[in-house]
């Protein structure tokens, strides 16, 4: 960010004292597996017994791929197909992310490519499919379901990483069982799951996994997990009856290399760079505090936060009509636009989802369908709202003539 002396700023604060200021830099542990290591590590981890046995010659074994910006997830997969061909089986990979990529097969196939995760890269197909086999109901009668091509191979592997969820706690959070529930759920176990709101989804994870673990041919999980610098530092294989176990115990470890902030509380916290690659809620509010639900705590406690600005490398959902560059929005933001952070719980609205409808007036997007609620909250005043993603909202104020 640009300094500049004697500005608006300075001309605004001439008659406001401001404190002293100087610069930290925060060092965090730094073990990390390097990315030439990872294969080694994982064909070290699935070849020990009893893993490597259930793995046979001919069986077709499907591999999951999940969605979210999880660092090595290239290298990783292709060392896991590449584990499963040396034992002599045909490995394919299964996009795992609940209702991403517009809930179609395709996007779903454009976020992995956009991972470096396509049929050439990794040596086996890609089977895309948002067609999902009932497999029952949970303790809590959910209903469970799991992707069809996925239940119809010789076995499954689920590949993913855990970490500390930013919408809420418990003793299972984003890692295997989340996987086999949301993301390989597709759109019907993502809507099952989240359907009952953030206050009971660490309920319905575990509950749901469990079904899928009694009905689906769950093979093994081999979660990864991240350093404080976002770099993979544990891999670990786990067999499909010790999930449930293993999981709450590997949570305590992610969440002992999360990085955090040296203070603990502040006035004002400025965030440089937002985005959905860092996290699906723009920031990580694990780290920030700025939780979007009242079911998860943790972080910095601060009075006002300011997002400076949005990532170029932000993915777009594929199911929007109209994609608005990241560019676009960056000199928006910056020249045309007051930015503001709205704290608004868009899953709690009616009329959701939404889409885009431009107008023939340059900067101007509004939401259709409005419902009364909606429009009441987000038109007041004559403020359009930008949705970046389901928790962060931009506004400016439109010129009346």
């Amino acid at each position: 960010m640009k300094v500049v002396k004697d500005g608006m700023v300075s001309k605004l604060l001439k008659d406001t004292p401001v404190p002293k200021m100087f610069h930290v830099r925060q060092t965090f542990p730094g073990d990390s597996i390097r990315p030439e290591d990872i294969p080694g590590v994982v064909a070290r981890e699935l070849g020990q017994e009893p893993f490597a046995s259930r793995i046979q010659p001919g069986m077709r074994i499907a591999i999951t791929a999940g969605s979210r910006g999880i660092r090595n997830v290239d290298i990783i997969t292709k060392a896991i197909v590449d584990f499963v061909k040396a034992r002599g089986a045909s490995p394919f990979i299964v996009p795992a992310m609940g209702s991403h990529g517009g809930a179609t097969a395709e996007g779903q196939l454009e976020i992995l490519a956009g991972y470096h995760i396509t049929p050439e890269s990794m040596g086996c197909p890609i089977e895309s499919s948002m067609e999902v086999v009932e497999l029952g109901y949970s303790k809590r009668g959910r209903r469970v379901a799991i992707d069809k091509n996925a239940y119809e191979a010789d076995g499954i592997i689920i590949s993913c990483r855990l970490k500390p969820h930013n919408a809420f706690r418990g003793p299972y959070e984003s890692g295997p069982c989340k996987m086999m529930t949301v993301g390989l759920g597709k759109q019907a176990g993502a809507s099952v799951v989240h359907g009952d709101g953030m206050d009971v989804i660490a309920e319905n994870i575990p509950t749901m996994a469990e079904v899928v673990l009694a009905k689906a041919k769950i093979l093994m999980a081999v979660p990864c997990i991240e350093n404080a610098y976002d770099e993979t530092c544990r891999i670990e294989a786990i067999l499909a009856e010790d999930i449930l176990d293993r999981e709450p115990e590997l949570l305590k470890y992610a969440f002992s290399n999360m990085p955090q902030l040296i203070v603990g509380e502040t006035d004002v916290l400025i965030v440089d760079e937002v985005g959905k690659n860092y996290s699906g809620t723009g920031v990580d509010p694990n780290i920030t505090g700025t939780f979007s639900t009242p079911y998860a705590t943790g972080g910095i406690q601060v009075q006002r936060t300011c997002f400076l600005n949005l990532s170029m490398e932000m993915p777009w959902e594929s199911d929007w009509p109209v994609r608005l560059p990241t560019k676009f929005l960056r000199i928006w933001m910056w020249r045309r636009c007051i930015l503001t952070v709205l704290p608004v719980r868009c899953w709690h609205l009616p009329g959701f989802p939404v889409w885009w409808q431009m107008t023939g007036r340059p900067f101007r997007s509004v939401l259709k369908p409005a419902t009364k609620s909606i429009r009441s909250m987000c038109v007041w005043s004559g403020f359009p709202t930008v949705c970046i993603s389901g928790r962060l909202c931009f506004r400016k104020p439109i010129m009346r003539r």
